[in-house]
């Protein structure tokens, strides 16, 4: 016999249906989503347009497949093999960490402090920058801005650059292989020191969700024996790498404010500015500037 024909409305009902058995909290948006791209369809909103339409043989097969996956806690992003941030679309797979709509506060913040300070041509620095996520959407937002990123590996570098090119940035970005910021120690020339950094406690692991513990790059997670290992270095090294009143501007943990304020204030020539929580009230920016005198 042969597969009834499937409409789009009932494939999506009934992959809704059996993602939420499989715990998936985001069932029908990630069904819908998965359901979209094997349409074809520009976005997940033109599905309701063709709600009652038929799924082809082919379609249903890549469908299929999209939704095995999803079941297996794989990340709808890496299924697709993209993810939007701060309004740009960003190609990601596995080597590279996920942008999270937190992290957006560091666009935000770090705009808000060109436009005060009048930085036409800022000198920026982003430590890890995976995707390019952090320094694509700050050089595209300053006409004149430039930018330095680095990340601990040649695939995330790759796929950063993949994805400056993509969005028109290339001539705005220069990438460096580098552990961390130490090679830039004595530079004290640039106007921002950016980074969304590993910073999860490996002991704090059996909270994440599966998604992120068996799909994304451990090595843009851990941060170290205790979460703050390059958060320390990056605190550590910022003065000797921003220009006076240059600006430090990094994403940190649950549960790490305190320690991360003990930290800047016993470092020379770093003054704490505020931190800025996230959706859920929860410190997740941290902000601080290099003294001038």
């Amino acid at each position: 016999m042969s597969e009834p024909t499937w409409t789009a409305m009932a494939l999506a009902a009934t992959s809704t249906e059996y993602l939420q058995k499989k715990g998936i909290e985001s069932a029908r948006l990630d069904a819908e989503l998965l359901l979209a791209r094997a349409l074809n369809l520009p976005s997940r909103l033109e599905l309701y347009l063709q709600y009652n339409n038929p799924v082809s043989a082919s379609q249903l097969a890549e469908y299929r497949e999209m939704i095995r996956r999803r079941a297996g806690r794989e990340p709808v992003a890496y299924i697709l093999g993209e993810k939007e941030f701060y309004s740009l679309m960003f190609h990601v797979n596995q080597c590279v960490m996920i942008p999270r709509p937190e992290t957006e506060f560091l666009i935000d913040e770090t705009l808000q402090f060109c436009r005060e300070k009048k930085l036409i041509k800022p000198r920026i620095l982003d430590i890890g920058t995976g995707c390019g996520a952090i320094a694509c959407a700050i050089a595209a937002h300053i006409h004149e801005a430039k930018v330095v990123a680095t990340d601990i590996s040649d695939e995330a570098i790759s796929i950063a650059r993949e994805n400056t090119a993509r969005l028109g940035l290339s001539d705005k970005i220069d990438f460096v292989l580098a552990d961390g910021p130490e090679p830039f120690i004595g530079q004290n020339h640039f106007d921002l020191l950016l980074s969304n950094p590993p910073y999860v406690d490996p002991d704090q692991s059996d909270i994440l969700a599966p998604e992120v513990t068996l799909f994304e790059p451990h090595q843009a997670i851990f941060g170290g024996a205790d979460g703050l290992s390059l958060i320390r270095r990056i605190i550590s090294s910022a003065p000797a790498i921003l220009a006076d009143q240059g600006l430090l501007a990094f994403e940190i943990g649950l549960g790490q404010k305190d320690i991360v304020s003990e930290l800047i204030s016993k470092t020379d020539d770093l003054q704490l500015l505020r931190f800025v929580s996230d959706y859920s009230g929860i410190p997740r920016i941290t902000l601080a500037i290099k003294r001038k005198y």
